[in-house]
């Protein structure tokens, strides 16, 4: 939030139910993680499409507590730019996730402990998941990483039970440490010559 011209914290704004106007600052691209969909929502006289530019650029969770049916698909909203930290973690309902090419970044822990989450379609910009993005999803059976991706943070697929089929892409340079570590169900994987960093423990006891 800008308030007169000054950029406040997120407590400043917590028990905000009946503000008449609100503004971003079209330069902010981070806020703290306090900030979310649900404290947005409060602010009565938020514009929508400040709320958009919001949910967009910062990488809130597009209001998935409110909008996303159990055992339902969830769409991320084009020109999403990145999934932000937890912004999904321990959503047991969600069955699959289709995101946008407009996303770069899949944040810390994103996705993690989704256990019941069997499909998820990365998108063609994707460039990074980090780490522990998508750890503990015990239901995620493939993955098939597109082209731009350059890292995999540590712990991203750490604990992913059923992941038998994997592709890793050319151009891949860094898999972090315990990246696919307990994922029992893997069979096999090929490691493109593109990589130049394998972390230790990254396929323990495949």
């Amino acid at each position: 939030y800008v308030i007169n011209g000054e950029v406040k914290t997120s407590e400043a704004v917590n028990d905000m139910k009946k503000v008449s106007k609100n503004d971003i600052a079209g330069s902010i691209r981070k806020m703290g993680t306090i900030v979310n969909s649900k404290v947005l929502n409060y602010a009565a006289g938020f514009p929508s499409e400040k709320m958009d530019f919001a949910r967009k650029k910062l990488g809130l969770p597009c209001g998935a507590d409110i909008n996303v049916e159990p055992d339902s698909e969830l769409v991320i909203p084009d020109g999403t730019e990145y999934i932000k930290k937890n912004a999904y973690k321990g959503k047991e309902y969600l069955r699959s996730v289709v995101i946008p090419d407009s996303v770069t970044t899949i944040g810390e822990q994103a996705f993690a402990e989704c256990r019941n989450l069997e499909k998820v379609v990365l998108p063609a910009g994707l460039r990074s998941i980090e780490r522990s993005a998508f750890s503990k999803c015990d239901n995620l059976k493939q993955l098939f990483l597109p082209d731009r991706v350059n890292s995999i943070g540590e712990n991203a697929f750490t604990s992913c039970k059923a992941l038998k089929d994997v592709k890793l892409n050319d151009g891949l340079k860094i898999i972090g440490e315990n990246a696919f570590k307990y994922c029992w169900s893997l069979e096999s994987i090929e490691i493109p010559d593109s990589v130049e960093y394998i972390g230790g423990s990254a396929f323990k006891s495949c």
